[in-house]
């Protein structure tokens, strides 16, 4: 079968200022990310990229970092927040996050070593900035058919989070090498975000792979594209580390 063309269009976050460019592969708006004005994460390009097939249907959504992000981290916790450009408004995502995470998790039962946690977040910055420790609304739990299948509640909530969702399958839940996971948030009983978290060892040590989110049938706005996967993979060409949702399905 003949593969079908895909669009691209990427968003790289940087001091608020928006670039309009056009690439020679794909057309897009980019946002070129200032290092000087991040400097606690080595990555000058930070990007976010939305796809669609050739029938304009959302097909995956990414988070982009180059592989020096990995070098010379700090020993405190840092995070980038990345727009999303999506003039379809197919994609409920408002924007992206990196956060980097030098020591053990403040989620009971997350990991325990340095890693990475790159967010999905369907709510705009303000509304998760505006999240506080054991607020009352994080309490308010979405129906468990939004939710992937078997997923737990945290004990508690958390800034800037809301309520943590758990895979009790999870590799970090069961094995002494603590790997990657996939984390989802709720606020008000909504699902607010999706985060995909991976250790820096396993990171630095990437295979590209693809993991199943299993969604039951159903999805919190009517029309809206929901993922059922979520990727890993690292461009060996660009130097690049590429983290997905996709194979969204339509509620």
């Amino acid at each position: 079968m003949k593969k079908q063309k895909k669009f691209l269009i990427r968003s790289i976050f940087a001091s608020s200022i928006l670039f309009a460019l056009t690439s020679c592969h794909h057309e897009g708006i980019f946002f070129r990310a200032n290092k000087d004005s991040e400097p606690q994460l080595n990555s000058p390009d930070v990007q976010s990229a939305i796809e669609f097939d050739a029938t304009g249907q959302p097909e995956r959504i990414s988070l982009i970092f180059s592989e020096s992000t990995l070098a010379d981290l700090p020993q405190n916790v840092h995070h980038l927040q990345i727009p999303v450009n999506d003039p379809s408004g197919k994609f409920p995502f408002n924007h992206l996050s990196l956060k980097w995470n030098p020591t053990k998790d403040d989620v009971e039962g997350i990991f325990t070593t340095p890693h990475f946690e790159t967010g999905f977040h369907l709510i705009s910055a303000e509304k998760r900035s505006s999240i506080k420790v054991a607020d009352p609304l994080a309490e308010l739990l979405p129906n468990r058919e939004l939710l992937p299948q078997d997923f737990i509640p945290s004990k508690g909530s958390y800034s800037g989070t809301g309520k943590r969702w758990l895979n009790p399958t999870a590799s970090e839940l069961h094995e002494p090498n603590e790997t990657y996971t996939l984390l989802v948030d709720s606020y008000a009983g909504e699902i607010i975000s999706f985060v995909p978290s991976f250790t820096l060892k396993y990171l630095e040590e990437a295979e590209n792979q693809i993991f199943t989110i299993p969604f039951p049938k159903g999805a919190q706005k009517e029309g809206a594209f929901y993922p059922t996967q979520y990727s890993l993979s690292f461009d060996a060409a660009e130097k690049k580390y590429i983290i997905s949702l996709l194979e969204f399905q339509r509620s």
